[in-house]
């Protein structure tokens, strides 16, 4: 049975909030890791 990912709307925020905090931008990079995934069809 194939796995599902599901994420939130909000998340696709993530990418342009500001980075100067390292929560806020471990966010950002790990959105952005997990949408390239799924271009590439890793994901």
């Amino acid at each position: 049975m194939p796995q599902r990912l599901y994420l939130d709307v909000c998340c696709f925020n993530s990418p342009f909030d500001d980075w100067r905090q390292q929560r806020v931008r471990l966010k950002g990079e790990a959105v952005l890791e997990i949408l390239e995934r799924c271009q590439q069809g890793d994901l």
